[in-house]
């Protein structure tokens, strides 16, 4: 009996570990932008043929590239930020857009060198926005203008009170902290960056640092 309940109890366990590994295997090799793994496609022409209506499209950043939409932001039912650029391993210009009708029309609100992918919004008037090379852009007039803050890593996380030196990795997700103007943004190489009511335009990664050099795909903090 044991033998034949130790073969199943084997068996049993080399099926979950292999599933775990396949598993963490997709999930770790998918990034925005590509396909997900044995999910159909759906292509626009099979969209607009089901009732979905085309609202804009947004121009190459530059001959022959691309444009494409990382994320999307919305404030209320009618104003919302849609933001992106090329793909990931390309230089070139971000952008983004803002709608005031619900989604009906989109313009440009920003271009800067660097894709962006997370945008956070305090209220309509104050959002952040981050994306490559380490670049966060604040507007307080609701998107109109946008002025560049300054991001900082630690040049030692070895030493007890290390020297700030400028980040210039990749941002990976963003939000509002729910107080003040203070924003938090998560970037790669052990990176989560905050910035203060003091000094709003000077995010400064926390300190002491996360323990592995992780990317930060996501950052949610309680606002009421």
């Amino acid at each position: 009996m044991w033998g034949i309940g130790r073969g199943w109890f084997i068996l049993i366990a080399v099926f979950i570990v292999a599933s775990f590994a396949m598993s963490f295997h997709v999930a770790s090799s998918v990034l925005p932008g590509d396909a997900e793994p044995d999910v159909p496609v759906v292509s626009s022409a099979a969209l607009l043929s089901n009732g979905w209506e085309r609202v804009f499209a947004a121009p190459e950043v530059s001959p022959g590239v691309p444009f494409h939409f990382y994320g999307m932001t919305w404030v209320n039912r009618q104003v919302g930020f849609a933001y992106g650029g090329a793909d990931w391993e390309i230089h070139a210009p971000g952008r983004v857009y803002r709608t005031t009708d619900g989604g009906l029309t989109w313009i440009q609100v920003l271009e800067s060198w660097g894709w962006k992918i997370a945008l956070a919004c305090k209220d309509v008037q104050t959002c952040w926005v981050g994306g490559q090379f380490g670049r966060i852009f604040a507007t307080y007039d609701g998107g109109d203008s946008w002025v560049a803050a300054d991001t900082f890593t630690w040049s030692d996380y070895s030493v007890p009170t290390p020297t700030p030196a400028p980040f210039t990795g990749w941002m990976r997700s963003g939000t509002y902290s729910g107080a003040g103007q203070v924003a938090i943004f998560g970037g790669n190489d052990r990176v989560i960056l905050r910035n203060s009511d003091a000094e709003p335009l000077r995010f400064y990664n926390v300190w002491p640092p996360l323990p592995y050099n992780v990317a930060t795909w996501s950052v949610t903090c309680a606002t009421s």
